[in-house]
């Protein structure tokens, strides 16, 4: 073999072969001291795992995304607790305080009243907030409940983005009592609904009625609007007119603000895809940590078996035994165990 040969002989050692040639191997031949060690010392990549989703709505309020917020400062009542709603067209947020989570209490309460004002169709909610009870009020109302999981927010990320812009909007305007948060969250909201969207052009508010709100010092400052009423009138029939061509307009802003999103996020997917009986590593999370482990938990539990493709990077497995996992799991939190 002469010199030129060897060394690509040698490069072709360094390529690790394909994904496909990997070797299932039988449980009975495990080793346990390699397991460990690919547990110990393999990190988890911050790179997405799968192309990004995006979510267009037609309408106003076809479709709504909740979210818990808590434990906030005790407010009087003892609220600790904030259950935030947000229509995923007109990103209009609805918000209300509670003192418990109990087991079907908030989430079918203002569901009530977001059903009962706004006729959503579907509902995207986090997995802790949903019970019997809510799914019995959404199914007899003809709701569709979406769950996610606190594994992944970004599969609710609307409702996540509105909780950062409602709560950092209550720390502006709070000052040393903590716990009046309860009495600024109505102004709060109101300034969210008045404020213009960059991913529609408009403020929620005139996406749903049509015109801009009449705010506190217009009703005692005399203005275009309340001098010439008559005329206003008018003019407020001729916007709601034009109110679907305006609707149009926000969704196409929405769309294409969308794709510029996607372009961006999607040079950074690395594809992790799985068939059913691959081996797969979960990551560690706090409450799956080994205790008193502190600084040196393993990173990695193993190995499980992808059991069923759920799609859009999501995934149900089971244990080396057969044991079924509760509820899927995306794929960025799994990593392909090699044997």
């Amino acid at each position: 073999m002469d010199l030129e040969t060897s060394l690509i002989y040698l490069d072709c050692l360094r390529i690790d072969p394909p994904m496909n040639d990997q070797r299932i191997v039988p449980l009975a031949e495990l080793k346990p001291e390699k397991l460990k060690n690919e547990l110990v010392l393999t990190g988890m990549t911050h790179r997405p795992s799968e192309p990004l989703h995006s979510i267009l709505i037609p309408w106003p309020f076809m479709r709504w995304g909740m979210d818990i917020v808590g434990k906030l400062p005790p407010a009087p009542g003892q609220k600790v607790y904030l259950l935030v709603l947000t229509g995923y067209f007109s990103k209009w947020i609805e918000a209300a305080a509670f003192s418990q989570i109990r087991k079907s209490y908030p989430s079918s309460r203002i569901i009530s009243s977001t059903d009962s004002a706004y006729h959503p169709k579907s509902c995207a909610t986090m997995a802790q907030s949903l019970c019997e009870k809510t799914r019995k009020f959404c199914e007899k109302r003809g709701i569709k409940l979406v769950t996610s999981t606190p594994r992944d927010p970004q599969s609710n990320g609307l409702a996540e983005s509105s909780n950062k812009i409602t709560i950092n909007s209550i720390r502006k305007r709070l000052k040393g009592a903590k716990g009046k948060w309860v009495e600024e969250l109505p102004f709060v909201l109101r300034a969210n609904r008045t404020t213009s969207r960059a991913s529609t052009g408009q403020t929620p508010y005139y996406l749903i009625y049509g015109c801009e709100v009449v705010q506190h010092i217009e009703a005692q400052v005399p203005i275009a609007r309340n001098r010439t009423f008559d005329q206003n009138a008018i003019n407020m029939s001729y916007d709601l007119d034009a109110l679907e061509e305006l609707r149009e307009n926000a969704l196409r802003t929405m769309a294409a603000q969308k794709g510029t999103i996607e372009r961006y996020f999607n040079k950074k997917v690395k594809a992790k895809i799985f068939q059913v009986g691959d081996y797969v590593l979960r990551h560690v999370f706090q409450n799956t940590q080994e205790q008193n482990s502190g600084k040196l938990y393993l990173k990695w539990e193993a190995p499980y078996i992808i059991s069923k493709v759920i799609g859009n990077g999501a995934y149900k497995f089971t244990t080396m035994e057969g044991m079924e996992i509760p509820r899927s799991w995306n794929a960025h939190h799994l990593k392909r165990y090699y044997f």
